[in-house]
C-alpha cells in the first residue's frame, strides 16, 4: 500500500484517521497497519473484517500484535455505533478498556489540551489502591536521619 502514491492522496484529502480490514491478518494487514502508523496516521482494525489462512495466525494478530500497532482493534458493528454516536470527551470514573474489551481501568482526570499539546487521561487501573498518604507527624523519606 505505501509503496504507492496513495500517501500523498491520503495528505492531500487530509486523511489522519485508517480503517483496516482485508486478507491477510498478520501479513497484509498488519504491515499497511504499521507503515501507516510510521506515517502518523491512526489505525483502526476491524477485527471481524480481517481474516487469516489459519486460526493460529489470526488470533496472534488480533490479540498480540495488533493492540502493539493500532489506536484501536475494534468488531464491525462496534465501529459503526461509535460513527453514529456523538463525539464526547471522557468523563471522570468512565471505564477504561483495552482493544479486547477487558476493563484495565477506569479515569480519575481529564487534562485537556493546552497551547498545541494534546489532551489525555490520567487513569487507575482496576483492583489497584490510591498510596496511602503520609501523616504529619511521619517523617518523610527525604528527611529521616540517614544511618
Amino acid at each position: 500500500m505505501f509503496e504507492t502514491d496513495l500517501p500523498e492522496h491520503l495528505d492531500r484529502l487530509g486523511t489522519t484517521h485508517l480503517v483496516i480490514a482485508g486478507m491477510t491478518a498478520n501479513l497484509c494487514c498488519e504491515s499497511t497497519g504499521r507503515h501507516a502508523l510510521e506515517l502518523g496516521y491512526h489505525v483502526t482494525y476491524l477485527r471481524d473484517a480481517i481474516g487469516a489462512d489459519n486460526l493460529a495466525a489470526y488470533e496472534t494478530a488480533i490479540r498480540v500484535n495488533f493492540p502493539l500497532v493500532a489506536n484501536a482493534v475494534v468488531d464491525v458493528e462496534d465501529f459503526f455505533d461509535a460513527l453514529d454516536q456523538p463525539s464526547e470527551l471522557p468523563r471522570k470514573r468512565d471505564t477504561v478498556r483495552s482493544s479486547d474489551g477487558l476493563k484495565i481501568g477506569s479515569v480519575q482526570k481529564v487534562v485537556p489540551s493546552t497551547d498545541g499539546s494534546q489532551g489525555h487521561l490520567r487513569s487507575a487501573r482496576a483492583g489497584s489502591c490510591a498510596a496511602p498518604s503520609m501523616s504529619p507527624s511521619t517523617p518523610s523519606p527525604s528527611s529521616a536521619p540517614a544511618r
